[in-house]
């Protein structure tokens, strides 16, 4: 059982509740009416004084400011952020009036909010795979804020890390506790407190892939000081990770990955433009020039794979490429009406970069071209990006044609 509610009244709320695979985890509790949230908080408070089971990780909330009547109970529930689970409810009855003592069900009128998306991850399992205090903190910010560390937030949190005086958990509390948090307004459907808990979470082969989150902080650099004109990519309201393998027990990170690029990612660095849509269908421009950061610079990348939906200015794009200062070789092949660029390190071998730059010998301005009002200066439609990563020993890039059933 993931836990209970055991006390709810107009003024208080009170249960525990427990994570179903992280025993001692503080599981974030969200008080929810219809769609939206009212109010979380951490259970990690101690049992009342008659109970001495579940220790520490009981919640308690302050309901008067709702003014609620007993009726309004009927449309409360509460759910584990990290585990989309409901809490059961005991029996709370109406206080009778004298023609009335029909008891009120609660648990029997509870409105479903399950979500089959949700995966039950917690930042100690970003820990486990390696993730570094910055991006977990970042992630804490994005999930339980809905933005980026601000530089100073998130400096001041990495010190603290430093010199002992905070955990992870502390910072957590921290944001689940501040006034930011509080006033946010939070729908159900986003689940704050599970931090991996969007459905972005995809498999190829044996291995989970997924795109890392970088700090905002490095692409905001690159595209103040790019002179194209272009702006930087919006922040992304998806986070996604990295879910690493466990062979014999232990933690493996495997030799071989490939990372599938949302069009609206902030990887897209300087030099694309916001994200844009046809028929639903998300899609962006670049112009003439452009970087798209790497989200595993760590590992020796085997290709880049870029499908377009077209090329402004050309039939077909012409596009020189380097991996940081290292040209790369470009592959282009005709694909439905776009084209599938191969991006492929010199000679084949598995090349470790920070960021990939692009240049394209094509571009043009619809404006000033009197082909429409569009002031932009454009060179390629971008619908799709993967990146594929190999052992450092391989010596063979892969096909063209391997890389049309990668993106």
């Amino acid at each position: 059982m993931p836990g209970i509610v055991t006390q709810l009244n107009p003024a208080k709320a009170s249960g525990f509740a427990l994570h179903p695979q992280r025993a001692g985890y503080e599981v974030l509790v969200h008080l929810v009416q219809q769609k939206n949230i009212l109010c979380s908080g951490l259970a990690d408070k101690p049992p009342p004084s008659n109970r001495d089971n579940q220790s520490n990780c009981w919640f308690h909330f302050d309901l008067a400011g709702f003014e609620f009547s007993y009726l309004d109970l009927k449309s409360l529930t509460f759910v584990i952020g990290e585990t989309d689970e409901l809490l059961d409810v005991v029996r709370v009855k109406r206080k009778p009036k004298q023609s009335d003592s029909t008891p009120l069900v609660v648990e029997d009128l509870m409105l479903d909010k399950r979500r089959a998306w949700i995966t039950g991850a917690t930042y100690l399992d970003a820990e486990e795979a390696g993730v570094s205090d910055a991006d977990i903190i970042e992630l804490f910010y994005i999930d339980l804020l809905g933005r980026h560390a601000d530089p100073g937030g998130l400096a001041n949190y990495l010190s603290h890390r430093r010199d002992g005086s905070k955990s992870l958990a502390d910072i957590r509390r921290d944001l689940v506790e501040s006034a930011e948090y509080a006033a946010r307004r939070k729908e159900v459907a986003w689940a704050p407190g599970a931090i991996f808990s969007q459905p972005i979470v995809m498999r190829s082969s044996a291995a989970a892939i997924a795109e890392d989150s970088v700090l905002a902080q490095q692409a905001a650099q690159v595209a103040a000081t790019s002179g194209d004109g272009a702006a930087a990519a919006a922040p992304s309201k998806v986070v996604t990770r990295l879910t690493p393998r466990r062979v014999a027990g232990a933690l493996h990170k495997p030799e071989t990955l490939e990372i599938a690029l949302q069009v609206d990612s902030e990887l897209f660095g300087a030099g694309w433009y916001e994200v844009e849509h046809l028929d639903d269908a998300p899609f962006r421009w670049m112009a003439e020039q452009s970087v798209i950061f790497n989200p595993q610079p760590d590992m020796h990348c085997t290709l880049v794979a870029l499908k377009l939906g077209g090329v402004y200015g050309a039939h077909a794009p012409m596009l020189d490429c380097y991996f940081d200062t290292v040209a790369a070789e470009v592959r282009v092949e005709a694909q439905g009406e776009g084209f599938l660029v191969s991006i492929v390190p010199p000679d084949g071998k598995p090349q470790r970069y920070t960021c990939l730059r692009i240049e394209s010998r094509a571009s043009g301005c619809p404006e000033a071209e009197n082909l429409g009002t569009d002031p932009r200066v454009l060179s390629l439609n971008l619908v799709g990006a993967r990146i594929a990563y190999g052992p450092a020993a391989a010596v063979e890039s892969r096909r063209p044609e391997a890389a049309a059933d990668a993106v």
